[in-house]
């Protein structure tokens, strides 16, 4: 929002009683962005503030309202919080849970070879040498910079044979670029028959509806989304900060329940470094940063959530069954494996 500008639906909201009263229900998607983006964390302001004031228009709506809070990671101490900044009645709450596990989605991990600045780590995407008439799978990476992520669609995209370097196969995604741009991308990925299979992009794509919002009129957001189901492979390229975000990216591959995906978390080396039983603080947030308190200043490793470095280090468990303790999911679908 502009400063000092309201946009229609706000000054009805907060100027028309009648309007106001109308409003019989009100439905949150990606709830858990209230706690992971919404709230000032461990130092560090909140990243998107207006997740953390949904509480002021909960109080300017009909003490009648139904409220519905959806989310894919929604683990306990996420749902606490949810809870309390909607307001809820927990004993007229009615709290209905899936398992998000995907039984057509395989984890996996594997260790950044030097700094993630070489992206030569990514060359097992394009096989050498490369034939013409290759079919690549469907693959979706996720970058934490632009600068990154442009980088590493050149080096991949030079890696085909010439004659299919101005093809569009591989093709970057982010905020800095134009409206239209984004909108011919986003549309050849998302179509079956798009000449686009491998997209790098930023952190937008794992919540792209945030996005849309901004590029395209309520009209086209019906078909608007990243539910794309056939995106084959989901790489995290750099260890996520915390396992929501992690989820949500991985969340992107596997929605054609006919067809197998993979999603790959690629981490750098200093991640097995990290020795969490130094740790001395109280934690009450398994994503709390494996150092009491951040600055702007803090690096990635510091900002790096325990929960995420005590996944990534672990040899032992199986990362569906680890994901599914993060996630409180006792269900039989939660921790369903394939061997």
């Amino acid at each position: 929002m502009i400063a000092g500008h309201m946009p229609r639906l706000a000054r009805l909201i907060e100027k028309d009683r009648q309007f106001r009263k109308r409003i019989v229900r009100l439905h949150i998607d990606e709830a858990h962005s209230i706690h992971t983006a919404g709230l000032e964390h461990y130092g560090i302001p909140a990243f998107r503030p207006a997740w953390g004031r949904l509480d002021r228009l909960r109080i300017k709506l009909s003490k009648s309202l139904t409220v519905q809070a959806l989310s894919g990671t929604q683990p306990p101490h996420i749902k606490k919080k949810i809870i309390e900044h909607l307001l809820f009645d927990e004993e007229k709450l009615c709290s209905i849970k899936l398992s998000s596990n995907r039984p057509n989605m395989t984890y996996a991990m594997h260790p950044i070879v030097g700094e993630l600045s070489d992206f030569r780590n990514l060359d097992f995407l394009i096989p050498e040498p490369c034939p013409p008439n290759l079919q690549l799978s469907k693959t979706l990476l996720f970058h934490d910079n632009l600068n990154e992520c442009t980088a590493a669609a050149l080096h991949v995209k030079n890696r085909l044979p010439k004659e299919l370097r101005s093809k569009g196969i591989v093709k970057h995604y982010h905020g800095g670029m134009s409206k239209r741009y984004l909108t011919k991308v986003y549309e050849d990925f998302s179509n079956p028959e798009g000449a686009c299979r491998i997209l790098h992009a930023t952190e937008g794509a794992s919540t792209v509806s945030l996005i849309m919002h901004q590029l395209f009129s309520s009209s086209e957001l019906s078909r608007q989304g990243l539910d794309i189901p056939d995106i084959e492979a989901v790489v995290q390229y750099g260890i996520g900060r915390d396992v929501p975000t992690t989820l949500q990216r991985g969340g992107r591959g596997g929605r054609n329940k006919s067809g197998q995906a993979i999603f790959l978390i690629m981490y750098e080396p200093w991640v097995m470094t990290i020795d969490l039983s130094t740790i001395d603080f109280p934690i009450t947030d398994p994503d709390h940063p494996n150092v009491e308190k951040l600055t702007k200043f803090s690096t990635k490793q510091a900002r790096t959530g325990i929960a995420m470095t005590r996944i990534t280090q672990s040899r032992k468990e199986c990362l569906r069954a680890m994901f599914a303790d993060y996630l409180g999911d006792d269900s039989p679908d939660g921790r369903l494996q394939f061997l």
